[in-house]
């Protein structure tokens, strides 16, 4: 079974700042899909290799609490998701940055590819297919 994306920690061991933004029309993301403020300053799922990620849902598009408005975790220098991987990850991909992968509406860390990178993975969960990441910082909306 797949496994969205979620917010691990923040240094410090709290969760990621979270933030309430408009949603664009007609979005069907869910909690832990990446998103990213449109141009409009509305969130919107992210689209392939995003040029730029505002952070990860903190509900579905569908059962907002607020109408009009979604909670993001907010993607910063120290804020850090779990997500799973494109293949089993290893001790090596510690430090090394990948690109990002939507696969059957579950964005996932794509360790196959170091071009189109986004996330600088810190840690990995090879029981569960895990790796903690951060967004870096040339791809992050809020720097």
């Amino acid at each position: 079974m797949a496994l969205n994306g979620w917010p691990a920690f923040q240094l410090g061991g709290v969760r990621p700042p979270l933030k309430r933004f408009p949603i664009a029309a007609a979005q069907t993301f869910v909690f832990g899909n990446l998103v990213v403020l449109d141009a409009s300053g509305d969130i919107e799922e992210c689209g392939a290799d995003p040029a730029e990620i505002t952070g990860m849902a903190a509900e579905n598009a569908a059962d907002v609490i607020e109408s009009g408005y979604v909670m993001v975790y907010v993607a910063t220098d120290d804020a850090y998701f779990a997500m799973e991987c494109s293949s089993d990850p290893t001790e090596a991909a510690i430090g090394e940055d990948y690109g990002v992968v939507l696969a059957s509406s579950v964005w996932t860390v794509d360790l196959t590819d170091t071009t189109n990178v986004r996330v600088l993975v810190i840690g990995v969960d090879t029981t569960r297919n895990l790796a903690f990441v951060k967004v870096i910082s040339t791809v992050r909306t809020f720097g």
